[in-house]
């Protein structure tokens, strides 16, 4: 526990893998400083709303579900139709999609705890993959990660693709992670 409370976990993690998930810290900063950024998020604001949220993307047999894998992606033939049609049974099931919103309500409504709670620096060798056409999360949350991350830090852009990091280029992605996690 740090002088402020909050429970490090540093000597927890061996190594880190994040997938287009930007530091909470860097969001926040992006939020003040680009325009951009904060309107590419207003969506976390949308979906504080109670029910409405839930209500719209189930409509039309969860239709939003299949627009936000395949409008996203910059490679369409990432998810096939078996693909989506996993994503919208899951999605459908009862309470499903509240529990997946709700993690964008507590985190939001807890932000400057969460943002708090981030302020040790990371430990673990981190390995961040990002992708260059990620409608809602901008590049530029790459930027100056640095300042979170006191061990070796390596920031992998993969070129061409949305925000599926994994579906949309599984083989990249696999290779990154053998390699880092090989790495002494």
């Amino acid at each position: 526990v740090d002088p402020l409370g909050h429970q490090r976990i540093g000597g927890l993690l061996e190594k880190l893998v994040v997938l287009n998930g930007p530091h909470p810290r860097r969001l926040v900063e992006a939020w003040v400083r680009s325009p951009r950024q904060a309107i590419a998020s207003l969506y976390i604001a949308f979906f504080q709303i109670p029910r409405l949220p839930e209500y719209l993307i189930s409509r039309r047999g969860h239709a939003a579900v299949r627009q936000m894998l395949l409008i996203g992606a910059a490679k369409k033939e990432a998810f096939s139709d078996e693909d989506v049609r996993a994503y919208i049974e899951a999605a459908a099931k009862p309470g499903a999609m509240t529990c997946a919103l709700n993690w964008y309500r507590v985190n939001f409504r807890n932000f400057r705890k969460m943002t708090a709670a981030c302020t040790p620096p990371i430990t673990a060798p981190t390995l961040v993959i990002w992708t260059d056409r990620d409608r809602a999360l901008s590049l530029t949350l790459t930027r100056r990660l640095d300042r979170f991350v006191s061990a070796p830090l390596r920031i992998e852009i993969l070129k061409g693709l949305g925000p599926w990091t994994q579906p949309e280029a599984p083989e990249e992605v696999n290779r990154l992670l053998a390699d880092f996690f090989a790495q002494k």
